[in-house]
């Protein structure tokens, strides 16, 4: 058959696939066909639905290939008293211990049990790190090797733990201001960001005074020129004890419930501005470019309702894999979440390749089982192959697990 004839024959299919309403699939589209739904960028196939709410208390719904184990169960009778509402993580350097926060809000009931522990992966042996803080939620460890912890209340600090392996030694580091924290990000310089969890909440730039030495420094507020993203400045915040009041009346630009930040492979920090979904805020993730002359903020992947389910609420937490791509939990909960009948997920967020500021593609990695719980603590280990996640009931005292899961492939 000649080239003639045969595209002659091509376009008579194609017409008539069109004609009798079959969808033509391009070459691309029968890849992913054949391989079964497989994302190339993250190598499995996303979770296409999340789990309802009648599921299994502490049941994960995986992809293909992933699995989940509970290390941390405060059924255990050993770890009762230690892992309740475990809400951040973070590893030491040698990855044999994991050190967590425990978001409790009651004052009184924060003074009777850890604010911060360490877990020893080895021996499974818990231990008290500090005590007498209230919500404590943002969790960092320090290039010289203390820990950041956030309190999350309108007059929350962030503590400085100087000694990991020791109990209480501790120091509250005002200039880094009062309200409610939860995103640190630690640079190789000492510069430290921290935004405050209010509904017109302002993102924060610490410049110490000297490297490591966080007890005095200058507090600057991100102030945006126009709407909340762009070009933007950085205002001086005089008094850090009265931070949220100051920045307001400076103009720094106020973002709905600003929570966790990650500084990425690309030296860009990214924020989970969490909005609220009664409000129909569903939420965003932002990119903060702080390199150049001037700040530079823009939207990196948005929440959204869509085709009558609500997909990607509310995010909470954030990591990133050893391939750029950002692991992302989500905290709707509450009444819209019992009203949609569906839990939390995990997204991933590939990363922005084609360079329009926007993520590539939003996926979901993996669903929760219970209306009141809820997935955060999201870290990897430096393999990339473990994937570490606390679920936390939304009640002291009743059930909360860590998780690691496996089946990456990097």
């Amino acid at each position: 058959m000649n080239k003639q004839s045969g595209y002659i024959k091509t376009i008579i299919f194609l017409v008539f696939m069109l004609i009798v309403g079959i969808p033509v699939i391009s070459s691309s589209e029968e890849r992913e066909h054949r391989r079964g739904g497989v994302v190339d960028d993250l190598g499995f196939k996303p979770v296409s639905e999340s789990n309802l709410c009648d599921q299994p208390m502490l049941r994960l719904k995986l992809p293909k290939g992933f699995k989940a184990e509970a290390i941390i169960d405060t059924t255990r009778p050993e770890q009762a008293n230690f892992a309740t509402q475990a809400d951040m993580n973070v590893m030491d350097s040698s990855e044999r211990y994991l050190f967590q926060t425990h978001e409790i809000f009651d004052a009184a009931l924060a003074a009777t049990v850890s604010s911060v522990t360490r877990f020893d992966l080895h021996t499974g042996a818990y231990d008290i790190v500090a005590t007498g803080l209230v919500a404590t939620d943002g969790l960092k460890a320090t290039p010289w090797g203390t820990l950041l912890v956030g309190e999350e209340h309108s007059n929350g600090g962030v503590w400085e733990i100087l000694n990991p392996y020791a109990t209480d030694v501790k120091v509250r580091r005002d200039a880094l201001g009062a309200f409610a924290h939860e995103g640190i990000v630690v640079l190789n310089n000492g510069i430290v960001y921290v935004a405050d969890e209010d509904r017109t909440g302002a993102i924060y730039k610490f410049i110490p005074n000297s490297y490591g030495d966080l007890s005095s420094g200058s507090l600057y507020a991100l102030k945006v020129k126009a709407g909340d993203v762009g070009i933007g400045e950085w205002v001086l915040i005089t008094d850090p004890n009265n931070a949220r009041v100051e920045a307001k009346a400076k103009g720094a630009t106020g973002y709905y419930r600003p929570e966790d930040m990650e500084l990425g492979p690309d030296n860009l920090i990214y924020i989970a501005v969490t909005g609220s979904a009664g409000d129909k805020n569903y939420g965003r993730i932002m990119r903060l470019d702080d390199n150049g002359a001037k700040p530079v903020i823009q939207v990196f992947a948005n929440g959204y309702y869509n085709d009558g389910k609500y997909e990607f609420t509310m995010p909470d937490n954030l990591v990133f894999d050893k391939n750029g791509n950002l692991y992302i939990t989500e905290d709707p909960s509450g009444s819209f979440v019992t009203s949609t009948n569906r839990a939390d997920d995990v997204w991933v967020a590939l990363p922005d390749k084609d360079g329009d500021g926007m993520s590539d593609g939003l996926y979901r990695f993996l669903s929760i089982e219970s209306c009141g719980a809820e997935p955060s603590g999201i870290i990897f280990d430096s393999t990339g192959k473990k994937l570490y996640l606390n679920i936390l009931s939304g009640e002291p005292f009743e059930r909360n697990a860590t998780y690691v899961i496996t089946g990456f492939h990097n």
